[in-house]
């Protein structure tokens, strides 16, 4: 009897290749190796097909260390072989960063700058700020206030420095003194337009060894000069210096010419203060200056355009002080600025005259509801804009007798002199619980007075 032979597949590995990078960059390739092929096949002759799938948890932004390179199946497929999989090792380095010493300059016989250092080689965006990096570097130099003029290695080192992402390389820079010039600087001046020039003066700068201008055996003074007049508009001229009759065996001398500032003179502007009846309309505003210069006018002055002229006040505004204010408008001056003082727009009270209306009733009969008559209201008010409306009365009751139009009118007449008098006490609360009413839109109430009639 036959038997049968059973050929089983083969087992493959896959081993997952070990890389290596820096913090900072991108993870390399990722590859994998096989062994274990027969028959002196290989992977391009074994009838292998597809590739493995190969990963790690390593970021462009991992911190140094190992990291594990898994491999698996992906969609390798043999109809020989079967596949076991080895991972591998993804180890990220340290980044290099670049410490390089600034280079400086000072003049002979000043102390040292400060020494500094800048960083180079940062990875992922990162700044000194935000990369972890810690302490600073050590920065030296051979150079002190008493070496002479020329060039001095900075030398840098790792000092206090440290990084768990980083690792350290130090270029050295240099320190170059120069030598001491004397600066002769002419003093800036500011005056303004119209006033005459001032003294003009310069500042000496950049002695040595403790000398000041009466030791340092300079001679002379320099020559200080300005092509501004007092009449010269508004501008910066040039304040001139030049060696004059200056000399000295130790100093050489540098110049700095400095400025004149002329500054525009202040133009006072004051709105005139204006008056007006309640009702009226806004008389015109007009304005005054003060201030001119050189002996000008506002003809000759160069000011051109008219200031901005406005008030609060409004024909409905209650009485009282409303501010006129003043601004630029479309005033304009190259020699002038503007400033403004404000005026006063009085609002004076309306005159609103009420009228006791006659009536006449039989004797014995009750009394006729007594009426008033006005005549003077503005801004369209009426009765109903009184806070408080007149009060009405006579002495007659149902039993007074009856009497001739004389005695009568000269009875209203004393009636009509208390309700006036009553009317004045009353003008004050109605004006203020109006504007309580109305707030900005106001109509506010006249005062009243009666007449007889």
């Amino acid at each position: 009897m036959s038997g049968s032979l059973t050929i089983t597949r083969a087992a493959l590995t896959v081993t997952a290749g070990n890389q290596s990078r820096g913090y900072g960059d991108a993870n390399p390739t990722l590859a994998a190796t096989f062994s274990g092929f027969r028959n002196g096949e290989s992977l391009a002759t074994s009838g292998v097909t597809g590739a493995p799938t190969l990963t790690t948890t390593a970021t462009a932004n991992s911190a140094p260390g190992s990291y594990p390179i898994t491999v698996v199946a992906g969609n390798l497929a043999s109809s020989n072989y079967t596949f076991t999989f080895v991972n591998g090792t993804l180890t990220i380095n340290k980044a290099a960063l670049t410490v390089t010493a600034d280079d400086k300059s000072r003049v002979y016989g000043d102390a040292n700058p400060a020494l500094t250092a800048s960083f180079s080689g940062f990875k992922n965006g990162e700044t000194p700020a935000t990369s972890g990096v810690s302490g600073t570097p050590g920065l030296t130099t051979t150079a002190t206030s008493s070496s002479g003029a020329g060039t001095y290695p900075i030398a840098v080192a790792a000092g206090t420095l440290a990084s768990a992402n980083y690792s350290f390389t130090f270029v050295s820079g240099s320190l170059t003194v120069n030598k001491a010039p004397l600066g002769v600087a002419a003093d800036n001046q500011l005056r303004g337009y119209g006033d005459p020039n001032l003294a003009f003066t310069a500042t000496y700068s950049g002695f040595r060894n403790n000398d000041t201008l009466a030791t340092s055996g300079i001679t002379g003074a320099p020559s200080v000069t300005t092509t501004a007049v007092g009449s010269s508009t508004v501008g910066s001229y040039p304040i001139t210096v030049a060696a004059g009759t200056l000399a000295s065996a130790n100093y050489t001398f540098a110049f700095v010419n400095g400025s004149l500032q002329i500054t525009a003179a202040p133009l006072t502007v004051t709105a005139d203060s204006k008056s007006r009846g309640y009702g009226s309309t806004n008389p015109t505003l007009t304005a005054s200056f003060g201030g001119f210069k050189n002996g000008e006018t506002p003809a000759t002055s160069g000011v051109t355009g008219a200031p901005s002229l406005t008030t609060t006040a409004t024909a409905g505004s209650v009485v009282g002080n409303y501010p006129i204010t003043v601004a630029g408008g479309t005033l304009a001056s190259a020699n002038y600025t503007f400033t403004f003082a404000s005026g006063s727009l009085s609002v004076t009270a309306a005159v609103l005259t009420v009228t006791a209306n006659d009536q006449t009733r039989m004797y014995g009969a009750a009394n006729p509801p007594l009426t008033v008559s006005y005549s003077g209201f503005v801004n369209g008010d009426t009765p109903g804009s009184l806070a408080t409306p007149p009060t009405v009365t006579t002495t007659a009751t149902t039993t007074s007798g009856g009497r001739d139009v004389s005695d009568h009118r000269e009875r209203r007449g004393q009636h009509e002199r208390e309700l006036h008098d009553h009317l004045r006490e009353r003008h004050a609360d109605c004006d203020a619980g109006r504007a309580d009413r109305h707030r900005d839109q106001t109509r506010p109430g006249p005062t009243a007075r009666r007449t007889r009639r």
